[in-house]
């Protein structure tokens, strides 16, 4: 009882902290910078959202036909999609096949090059008057 009042108080804490920081963002940041940051931070991290989608829906694919040809979903609840969801998410004993996206994933120092590139260029002032 006492380790789920600690993670609750910790989490609790946790977005106390987080909000606090969106709102002082959304004062001293300009509108169009924010649209901008969102914009670019979908962007940097789109080849490795699309790589992890992928291999998701490749693996889901592979579990569920693998399920339909052995005839295993006829008497489980949800079918071969129960079994193939299942399948795709738990994956124990076996090599993480999301592992070469990890090549793919921005880091922070790209992101943050890459928005004042964008901000430049575009000629979105960062902080408001």
């Amino acid at each position: 009882m006492f380790h789920n009042d600690m993670i609750k108080i910790f989490i609790i804490t946790l977005f106390g902290f987080t909000s606090y920081g969106v709102n002082a963002n959304e004062t001293i940041h300009t509108a169009e910078y924010l649209k901008l940051r969102s914009e670019v931070y979908k962007q940097v991290n789109m080849p490795y959202r699309e790589c992890m989608d992928k291999v998701g829906s490749e693996l889901y694919k592979k579990a569920y036909d693998n399920c339909k040809k052995e005839g295993k979903g006829k008497d489980v609840g949800g079918g071969c999609a129960h079994i193939a969801s299942y399948a795709t998410a738990i994956r124990e004993n076996e090599p993480n096949p999301y592992e070469h996206c990890n090549t793919l994933k921005a880091t922070r120092e790209n992101f943050i090059s890459s928005l004042k590139k964008a901000a430049k260029s575009k000629g979105i002032r960062k902080y408001k008057k």
